[in-house]
């Protein structure tokens, strides 16, 4: 199975309008890689949080994951949980 980034996000209200994006991905028996990124347009706060995946896998000395699955937007909840 190939790894690919997936993300999300959502539409938060609290203290104005921002956007909340998740990305992900899913390395089976390796573990997971999470993270959130929040942004004043949906397309940065998207665009973020692949590059901080991105970069982590760098970090980590992997390869990271070329493609990328745009879900849209979510509810808060199921963004929450990575059920995307």
């Amino acid at each position: 199975m190939t790894a690919r980034i997936r993300t999300a996000y959502s539409i938060s209200r609290k203290c104005g309008l921002s956007y909340l994006a998740r990305a992900f991905v899913k390395h089976g028996d390796t573990g997971d890689t999470f993270k959130l990124a929040i942004g004043d347009t949906a397309e940065e706060a998207v665009n973020e949080a692949v590059a901080y995946v991105i970069e982590q896998h760098h970090r980590d000395g992997l390869t990271a994951p070329e493609e990328v699955i745009h879900v849209g937007r979510v509810s808060e909840i199921i963004g929450s949980n990575f059920k995307f």
